[in-house]
């Protein structure tokens, strides 16, 4: 009896030794984190449109990290104005008392590196570590920044910096991130705007962009019966405005201003304008896409009534290579038609986003009429027994 009393308590310490070393293991895990104190964690990923410093307009990026006194930097890159680093850095601060690293500072600096003489400041960027504390999950993810001169040689923006930080405490867990949620964050260009922290040094202005939309000619039959039912669409940093539809022609009249409201300093560049064929039925079909430039429309390229040409796929279907064409995603093989219109970047407090009817245009740019000919001999190495051989010949 006493055999099988023995047997039982055996069979319990077997049972509870591993529950009890693994109630040391998460106290031991418990204590490495309070024993750890403080910690700050920078990723430094990459650098776009840095203004250059060299007599060429580019730099020799190279990035230095300050907190509490540490400094860290990283590689030099040769001649450039925008490069990726993808750099981290940890330092531990186990002795730190908890106001002590809620008042410190982070700050980023953006050099162009030189061999002989001093290296010249690009940008800064400062942030409090107060600050990186009560974000979400006690951090910035991918998160973008402006970088102005702190020596005050050099107004506005001169450059942006993609940056992770997470500011730890005891017993606090960084979050883990995945591949993918990464790739959502990133997005396009203009997407990026809304995402970047400006330094206080940094007065926004407020413009609008006027993008007055007059006509276009030349458009292409899309519906299977009826010519074509276009509207204009417009996009820049996010904001998307656009053009009543006109019915059934191929040769639209608008006489409509769309008006984006930007804050300046812009991150986004790329002006997108689109031409869609309205379906009543089932989904818009996009048929043409330009990028235009925001430094160009500001600098007064397109002041003047300008005829813009668009380019697409000849064919109609939801391949992906026809799509990527009608989205200006990749060189477009057809003519599409063309568009009149002209742009101007004004001075406007508390603008709306929206369109208006405008006059039609007074002055169209002057054109010609020119007849190209074309002689077609022979092709060569084709195997067309079965099916034959079509040419065909766009131009314009």
């Amino acid at each position: 009896m006493s055999s099988d009393k023995g047997k039982v308590k055996a069979k319990q310490l077997q049972e509870v030794v591993p529950l009890l070393e693994e109630g040391e293991d998460v106290i031991d895990s418990i204590k490495s984190k309070l024993d750890r104190g403080y910690q700050l964690r920078i990723h430094i990923i990459e650098a776009r449109d840095l203004k250059g410093r060299d007599e060429s307009g580019q730099s020799d990026p190279l990035c230095v990290v300050e907190a509490f006194g540490n400094k860290a930097e990283t590689d030099v890159h040769k001649k450039t104005t925008s490069c990726v680093w993808d750099h981290s850095f940890t330092w531990d601060f186990p002795k730190m008392k908890s106001d002590e690293f809620s008042n410190g500072k982070l700050k980023v600096t953006v050099y162009d590196a030189n061999t002989v003489f001093r290296n010249v400041q690009i940008g800064s960027f400062e942030i409090d570590v107060r600050r990186i504390q009560a974000n979400k999950d006690h951090e910035y993810y991918n998160q973008w920044v402006a970088l102005a001169d702190s020596t005050d040689k050099f107004e506005g923006v001169q450059g942006y910096l993609k940056l992770s930080v997470v500011a730890l405490g005891p017993g606090d867990v960084p979050k883990a991130h995945t591949e993918e949620e990464g790739d959502e964050e990133e997005g396009d260009l203009e997407s990026l705007q809304s995402m970047v922290l400006m330094p206080p040094s940094i007065l926004v202005e407020e413009k609008c962009l006027n993008i007055r939309v007059y006509r276009g000619e030349h458009f292409p039959k899309l519906d299977t019966f009826g010519t074509c039912d276009p509207f204009v669409y417009a996009r820049f940093a996010t904001i998307e405005v656009q053009t009543e539809k006109q019915l059934k022609t191929q040769n639209p009249t608008y006489n409509e201003m769309l008006m984006i409201p930007v804050n300046i300093p812009v991150f986004a560049d790329q002006i997108q304008i689109s031409l869609f064929d309205w379906d009543n039925v089932g989904k818009n079909e996009i048929f043409g896409t330009v990028f235009l430039s925001f430094q160009d429309a500001d600098k007064g390229k397109y002041s003047s009534p300008t005829w813009i040409n668009f380019y697409g796929s000849p064919y109609h279907d939801e391949s992906k290579e026809i799509r990527e064409m009608n989205k200006g995603q990749k060189e477009g093989s057809a003519y599409m038609g063309r568009l009149l219109i002209s742009m101007e970047v004004v001075s406007a407090k508390d603008a709306k986003k929206g369109s208006v009817s405008i006059s039609s245009c007074s002055s169209e740019p002057a054109s010609s009429s020119y007849l190209a000919s074309l002689d077609l001999y022979e092709t060569a190495e084709i195997d067309a027994e079965n099916s034959g051989v079509e040419c065909e010949i766009t131009i314009g």
